[in-house]
């Protein structure tokens, strides 16, 4: 899907599940150079796991315009109304590695999951999402407005 020239896009900046994606991808094209196809397709299940994960981080993306919100891996979407924001709140998620997501609600129900430091262009869906919420009344959080202002945690 192509953005139109009002939407803008923000795509990943973490690629860090593709170093586990093409271990898996070479174990199993050794074996298949090794073992041969009928081998090659019992361990097929190792595609199974790891092209999945691949697609999940190569395929995400955030949508945004001044009324939509949207967070898209491949054909699947979560989008909030930005006119009718109700919270924007954060919330520690993930293990060690993560910082966190940023959880978006509208008043219709609406809600986005937003990855901390997962996705590029902060600069500019950062202060939309703070001007909706402002104009809307939501509540902002402390965490999550430091982040939106382009203040990433370490």
């Amino acid at each position: 899907m192509q953005a139109t020239p009002s939407e803008g896009v923000a795509g990943p900046t973490q690629f860090g599940e593709m170093v586990p994606v093409t271990v898996g991808v070479l174990i199993w094209l050794t074996i298949l150079a090794k073992e041969g196809w009928d081998v090659g397709l019992h361990t097929a299940w190792i595609l199974l796991i790891v092209v999945p994960l691949a697609a999940w981080t190569l395929l995400m993306r955030l949508r945004y315009t001044r009324t939509r919100f949207q967070r898209t891996i491949g054909p699947w979407r979560n989008e909030v109304d930005l006119t009718a924001l109700q919270s924007i709140k954060w919330k520690m998620t993930g293990g060690w590695r993560g910082k966190g997501m940023i959880f978006v609600r509208d008043e219709h129900g609406g809600r986005v999951g937003i990855y901390v430091g997962r996705f590029n262009k902060v600069g500019e869906w950062g202060p939309l999402l703070l001007r909706s919420a402002e104009r809307s009344g939501a509540t902002v959080d402390r965490h999550s407005r430091s982040i939106l202002q382009g203040h990433l945690p370490e």
